[in-house]
C-alpha cells in the first residue's frame, strides 16, 4: 500500500470521526517525518478531532505548527480552533482567533462567531459576548438558529431584554425557525429585565404556534409574574405547568405564593 497525503487525509479524517485525536496526531507526526507534504485539509481533520475531544491545547499547537509550516489557514481551520477553546471554556482564545479572522483575509462565518458568543456566554463575560452579538449584526453571513440562541440567551444573562426580543424578531424576519428553548430564552431574557408584558405575549405566542411549554419558561414566566404583582397570571401559568405535567420547583412555588398573597 503506497502512503501518499491522499491516504493520510483519509486515515486522520478517520480519527476525527472516531474521535481518536491521539492516532490522529501519530498520523500528522508520520507525515512530518517522511516526504509526504500537509495540507490545510490534512490540519483541519487533525484540528477537528482535537476540538470534538476538548484537546484545546493540543488543537491550538496544530494552529501554531500551521503557521510555521507556512500552511495556509482556512475558516474550517479557525472554526475548529475557536470551538475547541469554547468547549474548554476558554473564551480569551477564542475570542482571540476570531480577532485574527476579522482583522486578517480569512472570512468569519457564523460557527466562528457563534462558538466565540456561547464561549464567553458560559463563562459569564455576557458583555464581550455582546459585543460579538454586534459584530455579527452588522456581518454580512447569514444568520442560523445557533447564533440566535447563542444571542438571546447572553442578552438575558446580561439583562437586555431590549436586544434578546430584537434577535428574537430578526429570526422571523429572516424566516429562522423558533423553538421551545429560543422563546424560554427570550421569556427568561425579559423576566430578568422585569418585563412582564411581553414575557407573557411571547408565553401566549408560543400556546398560539402549538410549542410545547417546558419547565424553564414557565418558571421564567411566573417570576416575572411575581415581580409585577400578577397573580392572576402567575396562577394561570401555574395550572399550564400542571395540565402538561410539568415538575415545578420550589423557587416557583415560593413564587407563586408570594404573588398570590399580595394579590390578596
Amino acid at each position: 500500500l503506497e502512503f501518499n497525503v491522499i491516504t493520510f487525509n483519509a486515515a486522520i479524517s478517520a480519527c476525527e470521526k472516531g474521535g481518536r485525536w491521539e492516532t490522529a496526531l501519530q498520523y500528522l507526526k508520520a507525515m512530518a517525518q517522511t516526504s509526504i507534504g500537509t495540507s490545510t485539509i490534512t490540519f483541519n481533520s487533525a484540528l477537528s478531532a482535537c476540538q470534538k475531544c476538548s484537546e484545546w491545547k493540543k488543537a491550538l499547537e496544530l494552529f501554531s505548527l500551521m503557521a510555521t509550516k507556512r500552511v495556509e489557514a482556512a475558516t474550517a481551520t479557525f472554526n475548529a480552533a475557536i470551538s475547541a477553546c469554547g468547549n474548554a471554556g476558554k473564551w480569551e482564545g477564542a475570542l482571540l482567533l476570531v480577532g485574527v479572522m476579522l482583522q486578517g483575509k480569512v472570512e468569519a462565518d457564523i460557527i466562528s462567531l457563534s462558538a466565540a458568543i456561547s464561549a464567553c456566554e458560559e463563562v459569564g463575560a455576557w458583555e464581550i459576548a455582546l459585543g460579538l452579538t454586534e459584530v455579527m449584526a452588522h456581518a454580512t453571513v447569514e444568520s442560523d438558529a445557533a447564533f440566535f440562541k447563542a444571542a438571546i440567551g447572553v442578552c438575558g444573562k446580561g439583562r437586555e431584554w431590549r436586544r434578546a426580543l430584537c434577535f428574537f424578531g430578526e429570526m422571523a424576519k429572516k424566516q429562522v425557525e423558533s423553538c421551545t428553548v429560543t422563546y424560554g430564552m427570550a421569556v427568561s431574557a425579559c423576566e430578568k429585565g422585569s418585563e412582564v408584558r411581553n414575557a407573557l405575549l411571547l408565553v401566549d405566542i408560543m400556546l398560539q404556534s402549538k410549542f410545547v411549554l417546558d419547565t424553564t419558561t414557565c418558571c421564567s414566566a411566573i417570576s416575572a409574574c411575581e415581580k409585577d404583582q400578577h397573580w392572576e397570571h402567575a396562577l394561570h401559568i401555574f395550572a399550564l405547568m400542571a395540565e402538561s405535567r410539568l415538575e415545578s420547583n420550589t423557587i416557583t412555588l415560593s413564587a407563586v405564593i408570594s404573588v398570590r398573597e399580595s394579590g390578596g
